[in-house]
């Protein structure tokens, strides 16, 4: 089953490369995603919400923040106009 998701962290002032390896876990879970924001992720995943909690946080520190929430009906709003482009073109028409 196909699951809609909000991925957002917070990695306390950490350095560039731990936000990479956070990102490209967040990716590599997606079947599709988008960046909303530096930190927020909206991604089409085939995987359980907890599998995508467990994967990305096996690259963060204890410390660090995330925030995994299923999105049941891939209702977004507001979003600004490039960011509502591709969500209408690669997750609702898709």
């Amino acid at each position: 089953m196909t699951n809609n998701v909000f991925v957002s962290y917070d990695l306390d002032n950490a350095p560039p490369e731990r936000y990479a390896a956070v990102r490209e876990m967040i990716e590599r879970c997606s079947k599709k995603f988008s960046w909303i924001q530096f930190s927020l992720a909206y991604i089409k995943t085939d995987m359980a919400i907890e599998a995508v909690v467990a994967r990305v946080r096996s690259v963060m520190l204890d410390t660090d923040k995330l925030a995994v929430i299923h999105a049941i009906n891939a209702n977004v709003s507001p979003l600004a106009p490039h960011v509502l482009d591709i969500y209408q073109r690669e997750f609702v028409t898709a």
